[in-house]
């Protein structure tokens, strides 16, 4: 999914920085998906969707009957 670094996880940088905690959360869901397609009885494909307006799709899961999925990571602040 993304390569992350170790300076990636750094608590301070986290909260200061969205993008880097996107980067992070997205990899974890795709990992925990990845763990649950693995008991399937099809096997999964994994990709992901971006148009040429850059509307896209994080994770998207292909089973091996054609079926498709999809999965979007989002983190909202509450207030």
């Amino acid at each position: 999914m993304h390569e992350i670094q170790r300076g990636d996880l750094a608590p301070g940088r986290l909260r200061r920085d969205r993008t880097s905690f996107g980067t992070v959360l997205e990899t974890f869901v795709h990992g925990e998906l990845r763990k649950l397609a693995s008991w399937a009885a099809d096997r999964c494909a994994f990709s992901r969707f971006r148009d040429k307006e850059h509307n896209e799709v994080d994770i998207v899961i292909e089973d091996g009957r054609g079926r498709v999925g999809s999965e979007q990571a989002r983190c909202v602040r509450e207030r």
